[in-house]
């Protein structure tokens, strides 16, 4: 195993523990900051986001962030644009 890779994957995983706790813990105090009706909204937010299947969230991810859209034309064969 290349020991820069393994620096490299454990600073990566390191960097988004920590963008995670933080972005976390700051929408946490944002909904005990808020009134009653405002923690029903955090709370079924929540929720929505729990209850989506992981293979939806991946596929939404991989479409946000692809740099090569398939255009499906009118016959069904897939074409890549740019």
């Amino acid at each position: 195993m290349n020991s820069v890779l393994l620096l490299q994957s454990l600073a990566l995983g390191l960097g988004v523990t920590v963008g995670a706790f933080g972005l976390g813990w700051s929408v946490a105090l944002a909904a005990m900051a808020s009134e009653a009706r405002g923690r029903k909204v955090w709370l079924s937010i929540t929720i929505a986001a729990l209850a989506l299947p992981p293979f939806l969230l991946a596929n939404s991810w991989l479409e946000l962030l692809s740099t090569v859209r398939l255009s499906i034309p009118r016959a069904g064969s897939c074409r890549a644009t740019f």
